[in-house]
Order: structure tokens, then C-alpha cells, then sequence
């Protein structure tokens, strides 16, 4: 809320200044005029400006769909981020202007940046039937391609190697140990043929997307959480490629590169890239990428906070495997780790990057598990009876991380695709 109402003074405060900066009109500037010098004013990066002029360009004339459309765009794309005034706009230029496909596009994009918007599954299916009407009247439309492509990637991550066990109680000590279950007779359905029918098709979506619009900053993040989930860097680094064309002072860009380039053992690429990440990360960001709590073992916490930055210092210099080499292997691989949990267990709909999630937690500290379960549905009952059965309850979505000496549980309770696992707790 408080950043909300931060970024309405701002909003506030660039219009008056823009607004007091614009020459008296004495003589009335034309709307072809008025139009150049928002769209100038844009261009340049003074966006207060550009609201300023648009906003005076639609009191004047108030069937100009195309001022409201960009004016639309403004208060989404950039950082006088108001969605209030981008939906009003947009609603004009809508009414002027039904059926066309760039205003849908930005219809699109507000439907997908509202928290609001994007949890109960009605509401991803009203997303989706916007993306295919857009896609028939331009089928190149790199934001409906992009919403369908995210669709089919959250399908491909829900059934990514799942399970379902038919399972009955008794005979291993943990209802998690799936292989115990299985060597009890349990009965494993495979449900991983959806993920397998999803990826391409998320795949193409999301690279047509880049291809119409390379500028579309999202879909980059899309691209990287699935070739994440196959480990396929090599095609990361590609589209990394392009990614770093077109937004060369964007840390997330050097990030991925540095994982990537961790991953394929190019650790001289990968401790390049996260420097030049390091350097470009906003405050928060980069607190994260130095923080060493998710490490530390518990005896160590206290010297650490006494001076972190000496004692970050003697901790790596302690790890680093290899001396006389330029980078040191163990602070690139945490890297890694935090730009992989980063990408797979983050859950951008409750504003929560992949570190602070307990999956990203237990990734940091034991990398990932040698062996992992997928399992949805299933149902555990107390004699083989078919009453029994029917009544037995389906169980949540659960995650099983199996460690040689231990195993972590993870469920998605709410079972609300928004990625938001948890440790399981019985009580």
C-alpha cells in the first residue's frame, strides 16, 4: 500500500512539473503537434512530460483512440505505473476502437501485472480467450503469444514428472517414501504426458513472442524458467544473446548469463557476467546476492553479523577450491543457486523471489536433490474394499525432494498454480 501511494505522489508531482514546464498556450497547438512532442518527450525518457501533453491531447479531443491508447501504455509501461489511469484510458480508446488488436494487446498486459487478475483459474481462462482473439485478428501479436506461452509453461510445471499413487496405509514408515510405497504394491500413474505435450507448445508461443517483440521484457523470464527446468543452457545462452542487444543495463540479463555460463563450465564467462550483474542490481537485489544466512550454519551467524563484510571475506577465501584461478568456483556456484531458485521456485504473484521461498532456501544450503517426486492426487486408504477407496480424500500437490540421509516435503495446498510451496507440516 505504501508503495502504491509512493508511486501516486510521483505520478502527481511529474504531471505538475510537466505541466508548469509546457509553454503558456496562447496560440493552441495543433493535435498532430501535441502528439510529436509526447511521443518525443517518451522517447527521451521524460515520461511526466509525455503524460502531461497526452493527457491535455485527450481533454481536446476526446475521440482520439490512438492519444488514449498511448497514454494507456504509458501509465503500464513505464515508471509512472498507474493502472487506474491506464485502464481509464484504455477504456476510451476501446470504445472508439474495438476490435483492434493493439489496444487488446494492452488490455492483455494489464490483465496480466494485476495481482488481482491472476489467481482463480476463470479469470487465466478470460486471459486466454483475449490472447486467441488477439491472435485472429495478428497472428505475429508477441502479448497474446506470450500469455498463452506462460499458460502452457505453468501446465508444463504442474505435471513436470508428476505422480499419482494409489497407496494404501501401513506397511512404510513415511507416506512420502514413494519407493517404499511403490515396493508395497502401490499403484503410480504417470502424469507427465501433459507436461510433455505442454513444453513445445509454451516453447513456440514464447519464442514467437521474442521474435515480434524483442523488447517485451517478460518473456525472457518465461523462456529461462523452461529452459531451467531441462537444464538446457545452451539455448538460454542464445536467447541471452539477443536479450543482452536489447537490454544491455538489465542485471537480470547478465544474471542468466552468469548462470548459464556457470552451468556449461565457462567459469571465467560466469564470473564476468555476475559482475557486471552485481553492479547493475538495485539495493535489494544485490543485499541477496551478498547475504551469507542462507549458508551459514547457525554457530556462525552470530560472527557474521558482527562484521559481515570481513568475515564474507575470510568465508570465501576458506571455500574457494581453487587459489590461483581468477574466480572462485564456490561463490559461483551460490550465485548460481540463487539465480536458479531465482527462476524455478520464485513466485512473482505474491512478490516473492526464488531465495525467499523455502524450496529456494533448501536449494541454497544442498543444491538440488538427487532424486525428485512430483505427486498430485493421490489417495491413501485402509483396506482394499472398494467403499474404502471411494472414500479415502485425495491429497494436495506435494513436492519430495529425496537427500541421501534426509528428504524435504513441499505442498501447494490452495493447489493455485501461483508456485507458492511450502515445507509440509502435518499438525
Amino acid at each position: 500500500m505504501r508503495r502504491m501511494l509512493a508511486r501516486g505522489v510521483l505520478v502527481g508531482l511529474a504531471l505538475l512539473l510537466a505541466a508548469a514546464l509546457r509553454p503558456h498556450a496562447g496560440a493552441a497547438q495543433s493535435p498532430d503537434t501535441l502528439l510529436a512532442q509526447a511521443e518525443a518527450a517518451s522517447a527521451r525518457g521524460d515520461y511526466g512530460a509525455s503524460a502531461a501533453l497526452f493527457e491535455q491531447l485527450t481533454r481536446r479531443d476526446r475521440n482520439n483512440a490512438e492519444a488514449f491508447y498511448r497514454l494507456a501504455r504509458l501509465y503500464l509501461e513505464t515508471p509512472l505505473r498507474d493502472l487506474p489511469r491506464s485502464r481509464k484510458a484504455l477504456k476510451r480508446a476501446l470504445k472508439l476502437d474495438k476490435d483492434n488488436p493493439r489496444y487488446l494487446a494492452v488490455l492483455l498486459r494489464q490483465r496480466q501485472v494485476d495481482p488481482a487478475e491472476l489467481l482463480p483459474p476463470l479469470q487465466r481462462e478470460r486471459r486466454r480467450r483475449l490472447a486467441a482473439k488477439i491472435l485472429r485478428l495478428d497472428a505475429a501479436n508477441a502479448v497474446a503469444h506470450l500469455e498463452l506461452g506462460i499458460q502452457q509453461a505453468d501446465v508444463f510445471m504442474l505435471y513436470d514428472g508428476a505422480i499419482t499413487l494409489k497407496a494404501r496405509l501401513g506397511g512404510c514408515a513415511n507416506r512420502f517414501d514413494v519407493e517404499c510405497l511403490k515396493g508395497q504394491g502401490a499403484a503410480a500413474l504417470d502424469l507427465s504426458g501433459e507436461a510433455e505435450e505442454a513444453y513445445p507448445r509454451a516453447l513456440d508461443h514464447l519464442q514467437r513472442a521474442v521474435a515480434a517483440d524483442p523488447t517485451l521484457r517478460p518473456v525472457y523470464d518465461h523462456l529461462m524458467r523452461l529452459f531451467a527446468a531441462r537444464a538446457a543452457y545452451g539455448p538460454a545462452l542464445a536467447l541471452l544473446d539477443t536479450m543482452q542487444v536489447y537490454f544491455p543495463d538489465d542485471a537480470g540479463a547478465w544474471r542468466y548469463a552468469g548462470w548459464a555460463h556457470y552451468h556449461t563450465d565457462a567459469f571465467e564467462a560466469a564470473a564476468a557476467d555476475f559482475d557486471r550483474a552485481l553492479g547493475a542490481m538495485p539495493p535489494d537485489e544485490r543485499a541477496a546476492f551478498d547475504d551469507l544466512h542462507f549458508i551459514l550454519h547457525e554457530n556462525q551467524t552470530r560472527p557474521y553479523r558482527q562484521d559481515p563484510e570481513a568475515y564474507a571475506v575470510r568465508f570465501w577465501a576458506g571455500k574457494d577450491p581453487r587459489l590461483l584461478s581468477p574466480y572462485n568456483e564456490r561463490r559461483l556456484e551460490h550465485f548460481a543457486r540463487l539465480v536458479h531458485a531465482d527462476i524455478l521456485f520464485g513466485a512473482p504473484i505474491l512478490d516473492r523471489r526464488g531465495w525467499q521461498t523455502d524450496r529456494g532456501r533448501i536449494y541454497l544450503r544442498y543444491g538440488a536433490p538427487p532424486q525428485r517426486y512430483l505427486v498430485r492426487g493421490t489417495r491413501f486408504y485402509a483396506s482394499d474394499n472398494a467403499q474404502a477407496y471411494a472414500a479415502a480424500r485425495r491429497t494436495g500437490t506435494f513436492i519430495i525432494w529425496e537427500y541421501d540421509a534426509f528428504r524435504f516435503v513441499f505442498e501447494d495446498p490452495e493447489s493455485f498454480m501461483n508456485n507458492s510451496y511450502r515445507l509440509y507440516s502435518p499438525s
